[in-house]
């Protein structure tokens, strides 16, 4: 079902003129342009204006950004751009939902081919799982997905597109309920957990070796996947489409459910005014996002047989979180409230050494009762 309100996109990439002359598309930021400098002027530009441009969309309670530095992933300190974000949504109120990023470099199995293709489902996770831990230096979050005020989101190995043909490829990881193999990990600063919630990203199929002896397997496009407008090569041509995968498509369904939570959220206020305070709309939506995540059993299982051990036992639930976050949102759950089940909200600014206090009287239905 469509969004009731409209989508304000403004473009801060821009195609690159070297990628065009071997005829492929691309965009890319100029060498002699900052992208802090382009992020901030595009925030400015919509609830500020720029030179003689009144603000372009000052009601803007969140921005999708699918983009990230792919030369700068994240090492104990928070880039440039992360910090920039951070400001920028203190200043302006607004929620920033960052992609983590996108992990294209091969799967190293260590078995060949016939061997790996000839083991179960479960197997082939467990063996996987082990596989992305050897890597996890390789999938640092990119820049600026460590930023502290911003939601970053992981992608799930899920789509809707049905059956596909499988040819000359393989799923190392049949399991939906799972991170894509393609998406990256945290911690972000100070091991704080990121991304925190994940979202479906497609499934990623990979390429099988072209010997039976092959260890190494690189992604592979085509369905499955999900389903997305494309640019076309022919002039007019406007009912292209392919099929694309990773942590972007996960952010930008995360973008499409806080714009649901704001709508119920704008509805509340309506109803109850300054209780809701319009300045923190952006907080309530990143906490309601992220109150609909819940690890999946699945997920939990198949983490735990393959990666738990003696030495990470006492500390697994943090070695779990840096792969799964808070875990898949179900914003259904969040949206409405159910027979057995209240939403509560409240919210407030706090300060240092400051305490609020909260208090909820029971129905009288409920008082006494389990």
């Amino acid at each position: 079902v469509p969004l009731t309100r409209k989508v304000y996109h403004l473009a801060i990439m821009q195609p690159n003129p070297r990628a065009r002359s071997f005829g492929k598309h691309e965009e890319h930021f100029p060498d002699e342009v900052f992208f802090e400098d382009r992020i901030e002027r595009a925030v400015r530009r919509m609830f500020e204006g720029e030179g003689n441009v009144p603000p372009q969309s000052p009601g803007i309670k969140i921005i999708n950004l699918s983009i990230g530095d792919p030369e700068r992933p994240f090492i104990h300190t928070p880039s440039p751009w992360a910090r920039l974000l951070d400001w920028l949504s203190w200043k302006y109120r607004i929620l920033f939902c960052v992609s983590v990023g996108n992990f294209s470099g091969h799967i190293e199995v260590g078995i060949p081919h016939n061997e790996f293709s000839a083991l179960s489902d479960e197997q082939k996770i467990a063996h996987i799982l082990k596989c992305i831990e050897q890597q996890l230096s390789e999938r640092r979050l990119l820049s600026p997905a460590e930023s502290l005020n911003s939601l970053t989101v992981g992608a799930l190995h899920m789509d809707e597109s049905g059956t596909y043909a499988l040819g000359q490829r393989i799923d190392l990881m049949p399991n939906g309920a799972l991170f894509s193999p393609i998406s990256r990990f945290g911690y972000g600063f100070r091991r704080s957990i990121k991304p925190e919630i994940l979202f479906s990203g497609g499934r990623q199929l990979y390429a099988t070796p072209l010997t039976s002896k092959g260890q190494r397997y690189q992604t592979s496009p085509g369905p499955p996947g999900q389903k997305v407008a494309y640019d076309s090569s022919q002039q007019g041509e406007i009912s292209k489409c392919v099929y694309q995968h990773g942590t972007s498509n996960a952010t930008a369904l995360a973008t499409r459910s806080g714009a649901r939570i704001y709508e119920v959220l704008a509805q509340l206020q309506g109803e109850y005014g300054e209780q809701v305070p319009d300045n923190l709309m952006a907080v309530l939506i990143k906490a309601l996002l992220v109150h609909g995540a819940q690890h999946d059993d699945q997920a939990v299982k198949a983490l735990n047989e393959a990666l738990r051990t003696q030495k990470n036992t006492h500390r697994f639930k943090k070695v779990m979180a840096r792969y799964i976050g808070y875990g898949a949102v179900n914003i259904e759950r969040v949206l409405a409230c159910t027979e057995q089940r209240g939403t509560v909200i409240g919210c407030g600014e706090i300060r240092e050494t400051q305490v609020h206090e909260y208090r909820f009287p029971l129905p009288l239905g409920l008082s006494g009762s389990r």
